[in-house]
C-alpha cells in the first residue's frame, strides 16, 4: 500500500494533461507478470500519439459507497453501478499527470455494448466488439478525462495487423479492454439505459460544438466497396473543393473579400461534411502568401503567419465547423496542374513529393479530422500504370503510400488513375487521372490495404468536348463508361471510389452539360459513391463553384442538385 501511496504521491507532482486526451480512446492489454510492473498497459487509439500510454497498479482499496451514475460517451449513454473500491491506479507510463482511480462498474439492468468496432494504436489495427462495461475511472484532481472501460467481447477474434507482425490472432496479441473518455455524468440515473436503437449502431450524443458528426466519427477505414467510420458503419464523403494553396497565394482563395470562418461555417451549413484542400509542394515550403484582407479584423489569425501556418489555422477552424479535410498534392510547383508526374518539373523530385507527405502527416497526424493524403492531382501524359519504370504512377503511389501510413497509420490514401493506356483496358480514351482500368491487373498494393480509396475524376462538355457527348446516345455511353472506367472495383469489393472532381456550369435539362452533371449526380447517390464538388470557388473557369462571383451568394441551381444528391434523392434527367 505505501509504495502505491508514494506512486501517486509523486504521479501528483507532474504537470497537467494535453487537452487533446479528453477524445482519445485507449485500448489496453493486460502487463507484465513481474512483481511491481503494471497490471496492465493502454495504448492511445487512432494513430495520432496526442496522449501517453497508460499504466495500471493495484490501487488500495478504499470504503466510498457505491454508487449510480449516468455515463455518456461516444458510445451513447449508459446507467453503471460503481462499487466502492479502487481496483486499479491508472496513471500516464512516463509521468505527465496525476492518475486515475478505477472502481469496478456494471451496467444497471444487464444492459451492454455489442458495437464492432475499427480501432488503430501502435500494435497495429484491431476489429473489436465492445463488451459490458468493467470499470470506471475518475480522475483525482479533474486534470483527467474520466474513461468508462468496457470489456472486449470475442476477444479470441480480435485482430492485429501490422507490417512488422502480419496478422495475428489470439488472446496474447490482443486488446482486452477499451477505454472510452466520458462526455458528461449526470446523478440520479435514469430509469433504464439507452441503448442503440440499432443494433452495432451506437447513439452518439450531440456535441456542444456546432456540426461535430462526421469529425466524430474519424478516423475512417475501408471494409470491401464502402469507406466506414471508426464503428464499422458505412460513411459517405459528401465534399467540396476549395482551391488556392496550390497556386501562387498559397493560401485558398477567396480570403481577399471574407473571413475564413465565414467561409467555412457557410460550407458545413449547406451540408458538405468533407474539404478537398489543394495545395502545392512549394506553398508548403513557403515563407508567405497573399490575397487575403485584414481589415476590420478579417483573417486575424493568420496574419504573419507562413502558408503552412495558414493550413494549420484553417484546419483547426474546419475541425470546430465539423469538417473533415482530405488533403490533395495538386503539383509540385505553383500553378502547375497541367504538368503529368508527381516529379520532374523546377526540380522537384520524387523524393521532395514523397518527404513533402511524410512532413505532412506528421505534422497533422494528431488532427482528428484530416483524414487523408490524395496522393497526387490528374497523372497524366507520360504517367503509365503498373510498368515497373520511373513514370508508373502504381509503383509511386504504393512508396508514398506506405510512407504516410508509417507515420499517420489511420489515414486513408487516395489513389487517382492516369490518363494513357494501359494493359487490358476496355474503353478508347480517359480523362487525366480517369483511368483506372490497370487495377484490373496491377491493383495499389499498400501494406494498409483498407485504407485504400481510388479515386476517378469526371467532367462534362465545358471542360472538353470529349467525342462521346456528340454521339445519339450518349447518355447510354456515360453509364457504359462509368462501369468499365471505375465502377467495377466497387462491384468487385476491391476498394471504395471517391470521385475526386466533377462540376460544371449548367445545371438544366436543355443542354447535353446539364444533362451529363443532373445524370452523374443521380449516378453517384444511387450507387452511394463518396464524392468532392468542383468547386466552392467561383474563379474556376471552366466550372465555376458554389459561389457567385461576388464569393458570397449561393448558386442555388447547383445547390439544389447538391442537396439532393446529399439526401441520396433521385434527380431528374429529363
Amino acid at each position: 500500500m505505501l509504495r502505491v501511496l508514494l506512486l501517486a504521491l509523486a504521479l501528483t507532482s507532474q504537470c497537467t494533461w494535453p487537452a487533446d486526451a479528453a477524445d482519445v480512446d485507449w485500448l489496453c492489454y493486460t502487463g507484465p507478470k513481474e512483481p511491481g510492473d503494471p497490471v496492465i498497459r493502454c495504448l492511445p487509439a487512432g494513430g495520432g500519439g496526442v496522449a501517453q500510454p497508460l499504466a495500471g497498479w493495484r490501487g488500495a482499496r478504499t470504503r466510498d459507497a457505491a454508487r449510480t451514475v449516468d455515463v455518456t460517451n461516444r458510445l451513447g449513454r449508459v446507467s453503471v453501478r460503481v462499487r466502492g473500491a479502487a481496483r486499479l491506479l491508472l496513471a500516464p507510463a512516463e509521468g505527465g499527470a496525476t492518475a486515475l482511480t478505477c472502481r469496478s462498474a456494471r451496467a444497471r439492468g444487464g444492459a451492454h455494448r455489442r458495437t464492432r468496432l475499427v480501432l488503430t494504436d501502435a500494435r497495429g489495427e484491431h476489429v473489436v466488439r465492445v463488451g459490458r462495461p468493467k470499470r470506471l475511472c475518475d480522475p483525482t484532481d479533474g486534470s483527467l478525462p474520466q474513461l468508462l472501460c468496457y470489456r472486449i467481447a470475442n476477444v479470441a477474434h480480435a485482430r492485429a495487423v501490422s507490417k512488422e507482425r502480419g496478422v495475428r490472432q489470439g488472446r496474447s496479441d490482443a486488446p482486452e479492454t477499451l477505454c472510452v473518455p466520458t462526455t458528461g455524468v449526470s446523478s440520479p440515473p435514469t430509469d433504464s439505459p439507452v441503448v442503440p436503437t440499432h443494433p452495432g449502431e451506437p447513439t452518439v450524443p450531440p456535441s456542444d460544438r456546432p456540426g461535430t458528426g462526421a469529425v466524430d466519427r474519424a478516423p475512417l477505414s475501408t471494409a470491401g466497396a464502402k469507406i466506414v467510420d471508426r464503428e464499422g458503419r458505412e460513411f459517405i464523403i459528401q465534399g467540396v473543393n476549395w482551391f488556392g494553396f496550390e497556386t501562387s497565394n498559397h493560401v485558398p482563395h477567396g480570403l481577399w473579400s471574407r473571413d475564413y470562418r465565414e467561409m467555412l461555417a457557410q460550407i458545413a451549413s449547406l451540408g458538405f461534411n468533407t474539404i478537398r484542400l489543394p495545395f502545392s509542394i512549394q506553398s508548403v515550403r513557403a515563407q508567405s502568401f497573399t490575397g487575403v484582407e485584414f481589415s476590420a479584423g478579417r483573417n486575424a489569425a493568420l496574419a504573419g503567419k507562413t502558408p503552412i501556418e495558414a493550413m494549420d489555422v484553417i484546419v483547426e477552424e474546419a475541425e470546430r465547423q465539423g469538417l473533415l479535410v482530405l488533403l490533395d498534392n495538386h503539383s509540385a510547383s505553383d500553378n502547375t496542374f497541367t504538368y503529368g508526374l508527381w516529379y520532374g518539373i523546377d526540380g522537384y523530385t520524387e523524393e521532395d513529393w514523397v518527404d513533402t507527405w511524410r512532413a505532412l502527416a506528421t505534422r497533422y497526424r494528431t488532427r482528428r479530422n484530416v483524414i487523408g493524403a490524395d496522393l497526387k492531382n490528374e497523372p497524366h501524359g507520360p504517367a503509365t500504370w503498373g510498368t515497373g519504370g520511373a513514370t508508373d504512377w502504381r509503383r509511386a503511389a504504393e512508396r508514398a503510400g506506405d510512407a504516410v501510413h508509417a507515420i499517420a497509420p489511420h489515414w486513408l490514401i487516395v489513389v487517382e488513375g492516369v490518363e494513357g493506356p494501359v494493359e487490358g483496358q476496355l474503353l478508347d480514351r480517359h480523362w487525366w487521372g480517369g483511368n483506372l482500368e490497370g487495377v484490373r491487373r496491377f491493383p495499389v498494393r499498400l501494406d494498409r490495404p483498407n485504407k485504400l480509396v481510388y479515386s476517378p475524376h469526371e467532367y462534362g462538355p465545358s471542360v472538353f468536348a470529349q467525342p462521346w457527348f456528340s454521339a445519339p446516345n450518349y447518355r447510354e455511353l456515360l453509364y457504359d463508361r462509368w462501369g468499365k472506367g471505375f465502377q467495377f472495383i466497387a462491384d468487385e469489393g476491391t476498394a471504395p471510389i471517391l470521385i475526386g472532381e466533377f462540376g460544371g456550369k449548367d445545371t438544366g435539362t436543355d443542354t447535353v452539360a446539364g444533362v451529363w452533371l443532373r445524370q452523374f449526380m443521380d449516378y453517384l447517390g444511387a450507387r452511394g459513391f463518396s464524392w468532392t464538388y468542383w468547386s466552392w470557388n467561383p474563379n474556376s473557369g471552366d466550372t465555376g463553384g458554389v459561389l457567385l462571383d461576388d464569393w458570397q451568394t449561393v448558386d442555388q441551381g447547383k445547390m439544389a442538385l447538391l442537396r439532393q444528391l446529399i439526401a441520396r434523392e433521385p434527380i431528374a434527367t429529363r
